[in-house]
């Protein structure tokens, strides 16, 4: 069952009383919450206290020396062979994946699974302008500018 972010305002508003609720809604915003990572499972990261859903965590991010292993969502074949692909040119022990709306995002996190700096991660299976930022919105995936310029990828950007 999804919970909605709407409706965990309204439950929050319920318990903690119009008055207190307010205080609160205007702490979050006067000031940005720093995104945090939360256990799931056995092998996976959810990101909560983003930026633009402080009241939502994100979705599960695992990463892909992970990939097999019991409770770790299996993609198809065609996307798990670009994920090795990846995995081969890019040698880092801090690459990760997730699935964000049935469309899998691998990306290299070097800063945290949930950081929330200024720098997004590059989509590693995407178009080179594509960036996600779990610390931010964790739920969207961002272009930035075209004149960005990326490092070279050997195993294509399609997105299988």
């Amino acid at each position: 069952m999804k919970i909605r972010p709407s409706i965990v305002v309204l439950i929050t508003a319920l318990v903690l009383g119009a008055g207190e609720f307010a205080r609160s809604a205007i702490s979050t915003t006067s000031q940005a919450p720093s995104a945090s990572a939360v256990p799931l499972g056995r092998y996976g990261i959810t990101c909560n206290k983003s930026y633009e859903c402080p009241l939502a965590t994100g979705p599960a991010s695992y990463l892909v020396s992970d990939l097999g292993k019991p409770g770790v969502p299996r993609p198809s074949a065609a996307q798990a062979s670009l994920v090795r692909q990846i995995a081969r040119y890019r040698s880092s022990r801090t690459l990760r994946f997730l699935f964000l709306n049935d469309r899998l995002v691998v990306f290299d996190a070097k800063d945290g699974p949930c950081s929330g700096s200024a720098n997004a991660y590059e989509v590693l299976n995407g178009a080179p302008n594509l960036f996600y930022s779990p610390g931010e919105n964790p739920y969207v995936l961002k272009s930035g500018s075209n004149d960005i310029t990326t490092e070279p990828r050997p195993w294509g950007t399609s997105d299988p």
